[in-house]
C-alpha cells in the first residue's frame, strides 16, 4: 500500500510503502456453509454413526446439497466394564451350603451378548446361618489371619464340627475386605453390657464393659465407665419438692407468689421454698385509631377501651398521644444580613432571623455570631443572600450570592449551576 505524505516537515519522504501479510482463507474457500444435523444410531457392525448435514449457506451450482460426517461410536473399555447391560427377571435362589453363593437369572436389554446369563454372589450371614442350621452343619472358626495387601482381603479357615459330611463341607475359607480392626490388630475394643443400679450416695451409676478384640496381653481385660442417674426419684439423699400454682397478685406490693413443698428426701431438706415475682399487667386494653395531626399542635389521639375481665380498679378508657408530622421544624425564618464586624479584641459579625412561620414554640427572631476570622488567622468568608436563578443559556441556569468578606477562595462559593 503506498501513503503519501499529509502533514510534516522537509525531513519527512514525500511517499512510503506498507506491507503486511495476506489474510489466510478460510477452510470453506467456496463460502459453503452446512447445518448440522442429529448423530443417527451406532452401527454394530461398524462401530460408526452418521450425521447429515444440509446446506445453509452458498453457491448451489458449486455447493453440495448434503454432506455425510462419520465418527467413532463411544465404547466403554472392554477391559474394564462391557457394554451389555441385563434386567432381573428372577428373584435370588436359595442358599447353596457346598458352594455358599445363591444364583438369579438376568434377560438381556442392551448389546450383543448372551441373551440370559446366571449371577451369583455370596450368601448373606442372616441367611447363610439359617441354611446352615437348617442342615445342621456347624464349624469351628479360626483366628483371622493378617491383611494382604495385594487384595485388601482377610481370610480365616472354618472346620466341621458338628453335621452331616455328605451334606456339609470339612472345611471352607471365608474371606472379606480389610477393616481397621485387621490393618491395626493392636487396637482394644470391649462390649458393652447393661448399666448397674444407681448409687444413692453419689447418684451415679455404672457399666462394665468386657474385651471383645485386642492382644489380652496389652489390653485390660474390662473397662468400667460412669455416668449420672437420670432419674432422681428413688434416690433418698435428693430433696423432692411439689410445686403449687401461682397465688393472685397482691395490689400493694404488685407481686404474685408460689410455694413448693418438699415431699422426699432427708431432714437436711427446707420444708418449704417461696418465689415471688412481678405481676402482669392487669389492665388491658384494646387499642383505637389515631385521630388525624392537628395542625396547629403536631399532636394525634387515640381512645383505648378497657378488656373484658380486666381488675374493677382499671379506667374504662385511656387517652393517648404522640407527635406527629414536623412540627418541631416548621420554623422558618428570613435570610438577614450580616453586620459588619465589631471593634472587639476578636471581631464578630452578627445576623438577626426575623421568624416567617412556624409554631408557638417557635422564637420570633434568631441571632446568629460569627467571628471575622478564622482559628488559623485567616479571613473568614461571609456572604450576601442568594439571588435566583437566571435564565437557561447553553444547558446551565446560575445563580450568585455576593462577598461580603474574602478574596478569590470565597468566590468559588458564590456561585450555583444546575441543569435546564
Amino acid at each position: 500500500m503506498l501513503m503519501t505524505l499529509k502533514t510534516g516537515g522537509s525531513q519527512c519522504p514525500q511517499t512510503k510503502t506498507r506491507e503486511k501479510d495476506c489474510k489466510r482463507q478460510k477452510k470453506s474457500s467456496k463460502g459453503c456453509v452446512y447445518k448440522k444435523g442429529r448423530w443417527g444410531e451406532c452401527d454394530q457392525t461398524t462401530n460408526v454413526k452418521v450425521m447429515v448435514k444440509t446446506l445453509k449457506r452458498g453457491d448451489p451450482n458449486t455447493c453440495k446439497p448434503t454432506m455425510t460426517v462419520e465418527k467413532i461410536c463411544k465404547r466403554k473399555h472392554q477391559g474394564l466394564k462391557s457394554n451389555c447391560k441385563y434386567i432381573k427377571a428372577s428373584k435370588w435362589g436359595k442358599c447353596d451350603p457346598k458352594t455358599g453363593l445363591k444364583s438369579r437369572e438376568m434377560v438381556l436389554k442392551k448389546g450383543r451378548c448372551q441373551p440370559r446369563i446366571n449371577e451369583t454372589r455370596p450368601c448373606g450371614n442372616k441367611k447363610k446361618k439359617k441354611e446352615e442350621n437348617q442342615n445342621g452343619c456347624k464349624y469351628d472358626k479360626s483366628a483371622w489371619r493378617p491383611c494382604e495387601a495385594a487384595s485388601n482381603t482377610v481370610s480365616r479357615t472354618l472346620t466341621l464340627i458338628e453335621g452331616d459330611p455328605s451334606v456339609c463341607n470339612a472345611t471352607k475359607v471365608q474371606t472379606k475386605k480389610c477393616k481397621d480392626r485387621h490393618l491395626r490388630p493392636h487396637l482394644c475394643k470391649y462390649r458393652r453390657t447393661s448399666w448397674g443400679e444407681c448409687d444413692v450416695t453419689t447418684n451415679m451409676r455404672q457399666m462394665v464393659k468386657t474385651l471383645k478384640r485386642g492382644d489380652p496381653a496389652k489390653c485390660e481385660p474390662t473397662q468400667t465407665i460412669e455416668k449420672k442417674c437420670k432419674s432422681k426419684k428413688n434416690n433418698v439423699n435428693v430433696c423432692q419438692y411439689k410445686m403449687e400454682p401461682w397465688s393472685g397478685c397482691d395490689l400493694t406490693t404488685n407481686t404474685i407468689t408460689r410455694r413448693q413443698v418438699l415431699t422426699s428426701g432427708p431432714a437436711t431438706c427446707t420444708p418449704v421454698k417461696q418465689y415471688s415475682r412481678n405481676c402482669k399487667k392487669q389492665c388491658r386494653f384494646e387499642s383505637g385509631e389515631w385521630s388525624a395531626c392537628d395542625k396547629e399542635t403536631y399532636q394525634t389521639t387515640r381512645v383505648d377501651r378497657l378488656r373484658p375481665g380486666s381488675l374493677a380498679t382499671c379506667p374504662s378508657a385511656r387517652v393517648l398521644s404522640k407527635k406527629c408530622g414536623k412540627g418541631e421544624k416548621k420554623c422558618v425564618y428570613g435570610t438577614g444580613t450580616w453586620s459588619e464586624c465589631d471593634t472587639t479584641e476578636n471581631p464578630m459579625r452578627t445576623r438577626t432571623q426575623i421568624l416567617i412561620s412556624g409554631g408557638s414554640n417557635c422564637k420570633q427572631e434568631k441571632i446568629t455570631k460569627k467571628s471575622c476570622k478564622k482559628k488559623n488567622g485567616q479571613v473568614r468568608c461571609f456572604y450576601g443572600p442568594w439571588g435566583e436563578f437566571d435564565a437557561c443559556k447553553n444547558g446551565v441556569q446560575k445563580k450568585i450570592r455576593h462577598v461580603i468578606q474574602g478574596g478569590l477562595e470565597c468566590e468559588l462559593k458564590s456561585v450555583k449551576m444546575k441543569a435546564c
